[in-house]
């Protein structure tokens, strides 16, 4: 179920962002709306209004700004509907995803603190 397409806070409309990977099934939802705990995020600054994509995103943890050290929690997490293997992440994107991505900041992130995450290393920035 899709709900508002656009994010008033941040300006965006979630219709308009990129798949977080190319062979990505499925869309963007509001944060709110997410119904699963952990996925692929973008989060945006309020502060200098960077943008980033995580593929470790938690509903109720946030990441912070590589420019302002200011945490945020994601504004969009998708919603993936594709038929993946999960691994145990709620996404539905296993481990063999993680050679996309680059670096983890995991010393800005809630969920690697509170050591729920288990990124090992690997975020999209």
């Amino acid at each position: 179920m899709r709900h508002n397409k656009l994010i008033p806070k941040a300006g965006i409309d979630i219709d308009k962002l990129d798949p977080p990977l190319e062979s990505a099934e499925g869309y963007w939802v509001q944060r709110k709306d997410f119904e699963g705990r952990k996925s692929f995020g973008v989060f945006q600054c309020a502060q200098c209004s960077r943008r980033w994509y995580s593929a470790h995103a938690f509903k109720e943890y946030k990441q912070g700004c590589q420019r302002c050290d200011r945490y945020y929690l994601p504004i969009a997490m998708w919603v993936n509907t594709g038929d993946r293997d999960s691994d145990d992440d709620d996404n539905g994107f296993g481990d063999d995803e993680k050679d996309d991505a680059g670096p983890h900041d995991s010393e800005r992130c809630e969920a690697c603190k509170a050591g729920v995450c288990k990124a090992g290393g690997f975020a999209i920035y």
